[in-house]
């Protein structure tokens, strides 16, 4: 397994991880602390260390394929980030205008933010994952 897929199944047990403390939140606590449970997704930023060992530059980390499978999953998730990020804002609008509001409040705001990138390194994560098990059957991309 390459550092690529283990830090893709870290981000995939992280989400998993975040998405049942918010559930045992909303069951056991109140809704309103829900979104503290997506906290967890966001020891993310520490990903990039798994699977990580000290260099050797005769060492090749990564092949064509590799480079391949990240773009490939990097505009996949960026493609689909940026349609949570307008789904977002038009479900925010849609509130907002029938409650006959006109302005937004700032607490959805950060919500809106959390959801694209949690949408980003998901889809991101999904694809390495499909990617890397469709080549090792033998599969063409």
């Amino acid at each position: 397994m390459v550092r690529e897929q283990k830090q893709a199944w870290c981000v995939l047990g992280l989400f998993a991880a975040a998405f049942s403390i918010s559930t045992l939140l909303i069951l056991l606590v109140s809704v309103k602390l829900a979104p503290l449970g997506f906290g967890v997704f966001f020891l993310g930023f520490f990903v990039p260390l798994v699977g990580r060992k000290k260099r050797d530059d005769a060492e090749v980390d990564m092949d064509e394929r590799d480079k391949m499978i990240g773009q490939k999953a990097t505009l996949g998730g960026a493609m689909l980030s940026m349609a949570a990020f307008m789904l977002a804002c038009l479900i925010t609008w849609s509130i907002y205008k029938h409650q006959n509001r006109e302005s937004i409040s700032i607490e959805a705001l950060p919500l809106i933010l959390h959801a694209g990138v949690m949408t980003f390194w998901l889809a991101r994560s999904i694809t390495v994952v499909v990617l890397y098990g469709r080549s090792s059957k033998g599969e063409e991309s």
